[in-house]
């Protein structure tokens, strides 16, 4: 059995300043400032179980952080892009069978809150199977 806790506090501060416009952007010419923070305790928690002495089962479940992130450009807009921070938490648990790991079974599952990137959703979650025959 394995164990860990994390605090993480997370502060940004951000000036952006322009002093000329660039061709074809809108013509703002000063400073743009934003600012983040972001708090979060996570946790990992794994073990591992020999149900005989040919197949072990192992399971865990964490959660994590991707703090708020700044996009700075200015270069065709004049505004500062801000993603919220992002809380992840994730499951797995699989069989090994023999003295080597490659006959897994395994399922992983993953859930993010405030997905941000590609898609915009408040919550998205995801599973998959691995089987090595």
């Amino acid at each position: 059995m394995r164990a860990g806790l994390r605090y993480t506090k997370d502060k940004m501060d951000f000036v952006a300043d322009r002093i000329q416009a660039p061709p074809f952007s809108p013509p703002f010419i000063g400073r743009r400032s934003t600012s983040t923070d972001a708090t979060n305790t996570s946790f990992d928690l794994s073990g591992t179980y020999a149900i005989d002495k040919d197949v072990n089962a192992y399971a865990r479940l964490a959660t994590g952080l991707r703090a708020p992130s700044i996009q700075g450009r200015l270069l065709f807009g004049d505004t500062l892009s801000v993603a919220n921070s992002q809380k992840v938490q994730s499951g797995e648990a699989a069989a090994f069978v023999g003295n080597r790991a490659d006959k897994i079974q395994a399922i992983y599952g993953i859930d993010f809150n405030n997905l941000t990137g590609v898609v915009n959703e408040p919550r998205t979650f995801g599973v998959s199977f691995k089987a090595s025959i």
